[in-house]
């Protein structure tokens, strides 16, 4: 199943540091921050902390969407410019890479 919120289109990022082995971004709506391995295929997505801010009930529910990614194992390709996520339960989240 590919999730695609409109409304989350150039609002939500996410910034791997792999080095630091954290996750950091914008959910659409709020700020967050976890602890993030990756590994063979897999990143490995801690609970998240977030920022509580309430908006707009589309950015609301894609956010939603997007948390439902941590706390798990999900797995990534890479193909070009753009990033695949696929949680345990067949959920799957694309990105495109900022130039």
């Amino acid at each position: 199943m590919d999730r695609h919120h409109p409304a989350l289109e150039h609002r939500a990022h996410l910034t791997f540091d792999r080095r630091d082995g954290t996750v950091a971004g914008r959910l659409g709506c709020n700020q967050v921050n976890a602890d993030a391995t990756v590994r063979d295929g897999h990143i490995t997505l801690g609970v998240p902390s977030l920022t509580r801010m309430v908006c707009e009930d589309s950015l609301m529910d894609g956010e939603k969407a997007l948390t439902k990614l941590f706390g798990g194992t999900v797995d990534y390709r890479i193909e070009g410019q753009t990033l695949t996520l696929t949680s345990q339960n067949g959920t799957s989240v694309r990105a495109v890479a900022q130039p």
